[in-house]
């Protein structure tokens, strides 16, 4: 009957304070806001209230990381938001405090409603949906206060993502970009729980233990900047207390002189960015690294599903060792997560990758891990050139490469965020062994790559590396970064359209 007569009743009805009123006190009480929005979209009732939502009505998304049509994702989201104010699984518990104590819950609801409003015409979606979002709140009667966290909610949807997920969070300059973007407590709040909720909201399986401790890691660090509760000290001070602390636990185990000479070769990113109970771990293989010049561990974590190999080596031993590990993972059918490259002043590399073995649902056999490590270790002791790994495998057919439609190559790179390293994005359609074929161009550039970040959208990857030139400066001349961009686009290009892809053998 409310379908059959909806068309009834004229549009000045729908945009009553009453209407207004009720429909903001529906979307401020969790227990059922998206089964009712789904009733009333169903009825065509939502539309009435907000006319841009009839745009989305069924809008599918052409990718293969969305699942469900616009309307359906963002409802969805919406009843994941709420979900944390019941029962909330293992994974979400750390989430639900954060999302109870909320003032204006109505305000996320809205947000997550209409973040992807924007999609399906010309121009940024997020941009489209900004000025969407804040012809809702006039229409609703907002005030400007929050009229304008409505409108950042919905512009910055995916600021917390981007920023956790491909930026290195040690590096306090971006941390305090973010902090200062997102500006107030409560919008870092809701902007936390607003990136969990479109996440999950995505399909299944697309909220996993990796993402929830980026994104956890990014929300303490920024609240403690934007509340004052942390302690104001430079990077050089942080670092030094780690030496101090790891000095302390490791005093009696070792000569004072060489755990003095360890600590003072290690950097002060790793030891920002590695726990101290995995440094003491390292400073234990240092005394076996100088007669088998390379070594290889791997540790499966139940909690995360992830597996790290770390590699212990010289860097000297062969040029390009990162991207020959990478090839090596590559051909192995493994998906890098996160690299953490670092080489000490010593000449010493120690590079750790979070990887995921989609062979495996669980802890993946032993003889598993030891045929990776070992062909690790024959490839950078030059014993098998890397690229010769590809060819024969079952995982690489040689039958001809039916190029799919996909978005074209973008690569962006940006030399503002950090202080010592250019950024470089990688936009491209996947294919197996694509990241190899990215690291060893930049190997072959001349750019020593200091952090990675990987992303695989099921049909897209968001690659990132942090990187120098040989002299461990910033790429600065505009000639050789745009030499970056072209020969990068060139080669993932000539790799996604090639039949063979890495089946033809090269000298490395």
């Amino acid at each position: 009957m409310l379908h059959d007569n909806v068309q009834r009743l004229p549009q000045e009805n729908w945009n009553s304070p009453g209407v207004n009123r009720l429909f903001m006190n529906i979307l401020a009480k969790p227990g059922r806001i998206a089964e009712i929005l789904k009733l009333l979209h169903e009825d065509n009732l939502l539309e009435k209230i907000i006319p841009e939502y009839e745009h989305v009505h069924y809008l599918m998304q052409f990718n293969e990381y969305h699942k469900y049509t616009i309307d359906e994702h963002c409802i969805r989201a919406v009843g994941q938001a709420e979900s944390l104010h019941g029962h909330p699984t293992e994974a979400e518990g750390e989430l639900a405090p954060v999302y109870r104590d909320m003032k204006r819950k109505e305000l996320l609801h809205l947000a997550l409603l209409l973040h992807d409003i924007g999609k399906g015409q010309d121009g940024d979606h997020s941009l489209i949906g900004e000025q969407i979002a804040r012809n809702v709140a006039d229409r609703l009667g907002l005030s400007l206060e929050d009229k304008s966290l409505l409108a950042f909610l919905v512009r910055d949807h995916l600021l917390m993502a981007h920023t956790a997920f491909r930026r290195d969070l040690s590096d306090e300059g971006i941390l305090l970009r973010f902090a200062k973007r997102v500006a107030q407590p409560e919008a870092l709040k809701m902007l936390y729980v607003f990136t969990y909720a479109d996440i999950s909201a995505v399909g299944p399986d697309t909220w996993t233990p990796w993402k929830r401790d980026l994104l956890k890691d990014l929300f303490i660090k920024t609240l403690e900047v934007l509340t004052g509760t942390g302690e104001p000290l430079t990077q050089e001070e942080r670092s030094g207390r780690v030496r101090q602390e790891i000095g302390k636990q490791l005093e009696n185990l070792y000569p004072a002189h060489w755990l003095e000479s360890q600590l003072g070769a290690m950097t002060s990113r790793y030891l920002l960015t590695t726990p101290v109970e995995k440094i003491a771990k390292h400073l234990q293989r240092m005394e076996s690294l100088e007669i088998e010049r390379v070594m290889v561990d791997v540790e499966y974590s139940p909690a995360h599903g992830t597996s790290e190999f770390t590699v212990y080596t010289f860097d000297d031993l062969i040029p390009g060792i990162f991207s020959k590990i990478a090839g090596v993972l590559a051909a192995k059918g493994i998906q890098i997560l996160d690299a953490q490259i670092h080489t000490r002043k010593d000449g010493v590399v120690v590079d750790t990758f979070q990887v995921i073995d989609p062979d495996y649902v669980s802890c993946p056999p032993k003889r598993r891990f030891e045929d990776i490590s070992r062909t690790i270790k024959e490839v950078l002791l030059g014993e098998v050139a890397a690229d010769h790994l590809f060819a024969g495998t079952p995982r690489f057919p040689s039958g001809r490469w039916i190029s799919p439609r996909f978005e074209p190559t973008r690569i962006e790179i940006d030399n503002d965020l950090s202080d010592r390293y250019t950024i470089i994005d990688v936009f491209a359609h996947d294919r197996q062994g694509l990241l190899y074929v990215i690291t060893r161009a930049i190997f072959e550039l001349g750019l020593s790559v200091h952090f990675a970040r990987v992303a695989t959208r099921l049909d897209q990857i968001v690659d990132v590396f942090y990187v120098t030139d040989l002299e461990g400066k910033k790429i600065d001349f505009p000639e050789k970064l745009q030499s970056i961009r072209q020969t990068l686009v060139s080669k993932i290009d000539e790799f996604l359209m090639s039949p063979q892809g890495l089946h033809q053998p090269k000298s490395t």
